[in-house]
C-alpha cells in the first residue's frame, strides 16, 4: 500500500470457533471493489490466504495493502517452528504497523520536507502550533483522513486450541476466542446478528458450524458490496482443508429450502463434512 487507493471496505470475513475450541470454520466472499477505480468484480481465486500449514489471513479494507503485510509476514513465520496463532496475530500486527507507517510517510510527511515520523516528531518543536497540530492529526487519523481503512481476521489452531484475532488500525490485535467467533467487513453487522440468534459458542459441532457460517455469509449478502461467491475452509490439528463445490452447492440447496433459523433447524441439516478436500 503505497498511497491510498480508495479500495473499498465492501466485503464479508467471518470465522467460527467449534467442536470444543478445536477448529475453526472460516468463509469469505470473492468480491473485489474500489470506489476509486470505479470497478467491482468477483475474481474467481479464493481470496482466504494461508500463512502456515494451520493459519488463515482474510482482510477487508484496502485491497492492496495485505499483498506486502501478508508476503512479510509468511516470511517470518515460515522460518518458526510451529508457532502459535498468538504469534503470528503478533507478527501480523507488527508488518501491518510497518505498512501504515511507511504509507503515511509517503503520503503525509514526505511531500512536506519531512524524511519519516521520526524526523517529524524531532522537528515538530520548531513548527507553529497551528501547523503541526493539522499534520499530526493527519498522522493520527490518517485512516479516517484519508478513507484508507484495512482490518484482518487471523484465525487458525495450535497446541492450546482454536484461535480467532483481529488486526486493525492503527496497529492492534484484539482476540476474539471469548466470543467464539467474529466478522469484519461491510456485511459484518447481517454476519453477526445471524450467528448471534443461534446462540453460538465454540462448543457447537463442526457440522453446525459450517451451517450457521454459511448462512451468516448468505444474510450478508444484504450489505452492498458482498459478492455472491463462497469459499469455506476448516481448520484443525490436521491443517486446512475447504469445502469443495459440490458441497458449497448443498448448502445453496438447503439455505433455499430451511425452514427457519433456529436451534431445531440445526438438527435437520445435512451432514457438510463429507467432502472435504485439502488445500
Amino acid at each position: 500500500m503505497k498511497r491510498p487507493s480508495g479500495a473499498s471496505y465492501l466485503t464479508i470475513c467471518l470465522s467460527c470457533i467449534c467442536d470444543e475450541n478445536k477448529r475453526v470454520v472460516a468463509v469469505m466472499d470473492r468480491m473485489i471493489t474500489s470506489e476509486g477505480l470505479s470497478i467491482e468484480f468477483e475474481q474467481l481465486q479464493c481470496k482466504i490466504h494461508t500463512i502456515s500449514n494451520s493459519c488463515i489471513v482474510m482482510s477487508a479494507g484496502d485491497a492492496l495493502a495485505p499483498t506486502d503485510i501478508l508476503r512479510e509476514a509468511q516470511t517470518e513465520v515460515g522460518k518458526m517452528t510451529k508457532p502459535s496463532i498468538s504469534q503470528i496475530a503478533t507478527i501480523v500486527k507488527r508488518k501491518y504497523t510497518s505498512n501504515r507507517r511507511s504509507t503515511i510517510e509517503e503520503t503525509v510527511l514526505r511531500p512536506r520536507g519531512f524524511d519519516d515520523v521520526n524526523d517529524f516528531y524531532e522537528k515538530m518543536r520548531q513548527l507553529p502550533p497551528d501547523v503541526y497540530t493539522v499534520i499530526d492529526d493527519q498522522v493520527v487519523r490518517f485512516h479516517i483522513i484519508y478513507g484508507v481503512r484495512l482490518e484482518m481476521i487471523v484465525a487458525g489452531t495450535d497446541a492450546t486450541g482454536a484461535h480467532i484475532y483481529q488486526v486493525s488500525d492503527p496497529g492492534v490485535a484484539s482476540c476474539f476466542d471469548g466470543l467464539g467467533f467474529h466478522a469484519i467487513g461491510s456485511g459484518e453487522p447481517h454476519a453477526v446478528s445471524l450467528i448471534t440468534s443461534y446462540d453460538y459458542t465454540g462448543r457447537f459441532l463442526l457440522n453446525q458450524a459450517i451451517w450457521v457460517a454459511y448462512e451468516a455469509k448468505r444474510r450478508s449478502e444484504k450489505a452492498p458490496g458482498v459478492g455472491k461467491g463462497t469459499d469455506i475452509c476448516i481448520i484443525d490439528e490436521s491443517g486446512i482443508a475447504h469445502l469443495s463445490p459440490k458441497t458449497i452447492a448443498c448448502l445453496e440447496e438447503a439455505f433455499s429450502n430451511r425452514q427457519s433459523n433456529d436451534k431445531a433447524w440445526l438438527e435437520k441439516i445435512p451432514d457438510f463434512t463429507k467432502e472435504i478436500s485439502s488445500s
